[in-house]
């Protein structure tokens, strides 16, 4: 009679020992008692992990290229299957799941665990101006004030701070342009509340406004040049003071003063110590 070549025992067995199914014995003799574990480590989009650590009774193995590790010729009972801390290539692409700890059963066939990793996002923010995204804002201090990994600071180089990867999630973001951009654009006053989902890759665009530095231009009857008229503008409790128009009629915001925003404004012009006329500029 014929023998397995695995275990020896009498059997008709013309397939045993060549690779086994899921959830198939692990060799398929009627004799076999044993079982066997495998682990399987997948990202949030179905990707195979390979390399992540995985331990079963003091055994550590690593995952092959389809993110599987085996543990096979196993006693029945009851087994921890562990998915261990990541090394630092993976640790820094993959967040570990809520639990890393599973508790199979084992009888005379193989059980799958499964381990799910999120993929972390990446955290760029490029400061820019609004309709013109060529033109960008260095030295601006940026800074994470809310989120899983808040508070982080870092200034813009050539309009971008770069992050990094970092857990997925809601962030709020704040934006100081430096004193001399400040002067001509208005970065948004409120944190800019961004939403990160697992695996993000695209930056984060912060438009600021350009403010506007007008001159203005006063002329008495046919073209004749009035100078040295006090020009303000008002907007609400806001005054802007332009000084007194120059010797060619004309009146503009001082060089150390802050720009102003595009809106309506109310146009005051004084000599005398007096105010002559008010009408709408915009």
């Amino acid at each position: 009679m014929a023998r397995c070549a695995t275990c020896g025992q009498p059997v008709e067995c013309s397939n045993c020992g060549p690779p086994r199914e899921i959830d198939e014995p692990v060799l398929p003799c009627p004799h076999k008692t044993k079982g066997g574990i495998w682990v399987r480590v997948d990202d949030d989009a179905q990707a195979h992990i390979q390399g992540a650590p995985v331990s079963l009774a003091g055994r550590q193995k690593l995952t092959d290229p389809l993110g599987i590790a085996s543990f096979d010729e196993l006693e029945a009972g009851d087994y921890t299957v562990t998915l261990d801390p990541l090394g630092n290539g993976l640790a820094k692409a993959f967040d570990l799941p809520e639990t890393t700890e599973r508790k199979p059963k084992v009888a005379t066939k193989i059980v799958l665990v499964t381990f799910k990793l999120t993929r972390r996002a990446k955290l760029e923010v490029h400061v820019v101006k609004k309709g013109d995204h060529k033109v960008k804002m260095s030295g601006a201090a940026i800074k994470i004030v809310e989120g899983d990994e808040a508070p982080k600071e870092k200034d813009t180089a050539e309009g971008v701070a770069d992050f990094g990867l970092t857990k997925p999630g809601n962030y709020s973001i704040q934006v100081q342009l430096k004193s001399e951009d400040a002067m001509n654009f208005l970065a948004p006053a409120a944190p800019v509340k961004v939403h990160l989902a697992a695996g993000h890759g695209k930056p984060i665009i912060v438009e600021v406004l350009p403010l506007a530095r007008p001159e203005i231009r006063l002329v008495w009857g046919e073209n004749q040049k009035a100078e040295g008229i006090g020009v303000k503008l008002r907007k609400d409790d806001k005054v802007y003071d332009f000084g007194k128009t120059n010797a060619e009629g004309i009146a503009s915001l001082a060089a150390d003063a802050t720009g102003m925003l595009p809106d309506d404004y109310e146009l005051l012009l004084e000599f005398d110590d007096k105010v002559y006329a008010r009408r709408k500029s915009h």
